[in-house]
């Protein structure tokens, strides 16, 4: 069984027209057996059977160190595999699939704000990424020459061909990085990131 956490904070901001239709993807994500579903509740979270609802603090655009802490807090709490967020947030450890609706162009400098920064953050902490059309993914590509292209899908904006994606990639997330094996991997990373410093000085 896979435990999924999902962020819920698109309900919080209450989009009218959102570029992802999040409550049909995740009604039909959660009828996809093998998949333990639960979601932050930041206010406003759709009941939607299968998905547990946790209670969650309200994301206020600032702390978002703080936040992403948080989240990781209660993905070990209930031994998540993988996490999914409705917006930008991003845990701390846990494997992460991200959806792409757009790939805007970044702002000058001066511009960035805190949204820009965790839109940036969320793109860069990824392990496997849903572009919405070809467009998209070039653009993900060009600001993130990094990503390998085995990481990347290019998916239709219907619900159903996102949530049989998003089942795809968090069922293939789980078996690279599942069981423990990107937490010691980041365990083995501070450990030796701790030698490191202690030789610096």
């Amino acid at each position: 069984m896979i435990r999924l956490l999902v962020d819920g904070i698109a309900f919080q901001q209450g989009q009218a027209r959102p570029a992802v239709p999040w409550r049909e993807v995740l009604q039909a994500l959660a009828l996809r057996t093998g998949l333990h579903g639960l979601m932050l509740d930041r206010g406003g979270a759709p009941v939607i059977d299968r998905i547990a609802l946790l209670p969650f603090p309200t994301h206020l655009g600032r702390d978002c160190a703080a936040d992403s802490l948080l989240i990781q807090q209660m993905a070990d709490l209930f031994g998540v595999d993988v996490f999914l967020s409705t917006g930008w947030t991003t845990p701390v450890a846990t494997p992460a699939v991200v959806l792409v609706p757009a790939m805007e162009p970044p702002p000058p400098q001066r511009d960035r704000g805190r949204q820009q920064l965790e839109h940036e953050t969320a793109l860069a902490y990824a392990q496997h990424y849903l572009c919405i059309g070809e467009h998209t993914r070039s653009g993900l590509r060009a600001a993130f020459p990094e990503v390998p292209e085995h990481a990347i899908d290019v998916v239709e904006p219907e619900a159903e061909a996102l949530s049989g994606a998003l089942a795809a990639a968090i069922d293939r997330l789980h078996r690279e990085h599942g069981a423990g094996r990107y937490k010691a991997f980041l365990a083995e990373w501070q450990r030796l990131r701790t030698v490191q410093a202690s030789v610096d000085h």
